[in-house]
Order: structure tokens, then sequence, then C-alpha cells
């Protein structure tokens, strides 16, 4: 008898230990637009920091479309950016997600971008399964910026998969 109740809990705690939830934890925040659409963002974590700025990464659902943010946070001369956000897949696919909106805040050094490029339908599946090894975007000045995500390659598809929640 204590054979058999010493293999239960074994067991019992084998199974425990494969079944814990491995679940992204969320952190997601609302507001509502002027025009009192309500929108769920997660908030940006920085994905790159150099002495001339500082690059953070978010996304959101604003009605029912989804947007990826990009802040950058400038240290010293202020750069637009503009043009389409080009992710790089380790599947060595790309996709070139359009820019929506891009505003600048602040003033003086700390003068920062924000700017939301639209997930289209396409984008969604590739986007929640795939890993993404480097995003890329152009500055006003004809400038690239690639920043290597292979250390925090699902950061974006753990951000879409809370606001589907």
């Amino acid at each position: 008898m204590i054979k058999w109740l010493l293999a239960f809990f074994c067991l019992c705690m084998v199974k425990s230990g494969f079944s814990q939830n491995t679940a992204v934890s969320c952190n997601v925040q609302t507001t509502y637009t002027v025009d009192g659409r309500l929108t769920k963002f997660v908030g940006y974590q920085t994905i790159d920091s150099t002495k001339d700025m500082v690059t953070s990464l978010g996304a959101e659902l604003t009605g029912s479309y989804y947007y990826i943010t990009i802040r950058v946070v400038y240290k010293t001369a202020v750069k637009t950016v503009v043009g389409d956000l080009v992710i790089q897949f380790s599947d060595n696919t790309s996709m070139n997600v359009p820019l929506t909106n891009c505003n600048s805040n602040g003033a003086g050094i700390f003068e920062s971008s924000t700017c939301s490029y639209i997930v289209l339908d396409k984008f969604i599946r590739p986007l929640t399964i795939k890993s993404i090894d480097k995003i890329i975007f152009r500055m006003i000045d004809n400038t690239f910026k690639a920043i290597d995500l292979k250390t925090k390659s699902t950061l974006l598809k753990d951000a879409l998969a809370c606001l589907m929640q």
C-alpha cells in the first residue's frame, strides 16, 4: 500500500511539474481615444540603448486594429522616423509593416518620436508564431536603424498574445 501511495505521489508531482502554466505574464493597460474608442496596450520595453538614442517596442489594439509601436528617445540630435518597419524572422523571411502615424514629443535633448505601424491581417499569423531576429526602420536623413532582437525574439509575439486575450 505504501508503494502505491508513493507511486501516486510521485506521479502527481511529475504531472504537476509538466502542467505548470508557462503563459506570458500580461500587463495590458486600457485607455480611450479622443473619439471614444477603447485602446488596449502593452507598455514599451527597451530593445536598444546607444549613446544617441533609446528605442522601445510596444503593441496596441484600437478598435479591431493591431499596431506595433516604437518609441525613440533621442539623447543627442533628433531624427524623425519615416517609412515602413521591416521585421526579419529567424526563418530568413521578412515583412514590411506600414507606418500609420509618427509624432514627436518633448523638447531639448529628451525629445522622442512615437511611431505606430498597422498590423495588417496577413501579418497576424507570422507575428504570433515566428521568432523575430531583427527590426529595421529608416530615419529622415536616410540612415537605417537595425536592432537585433534574437535575445528578445518573442517580445512582440507575447505582446500580441496578451492583446488577443
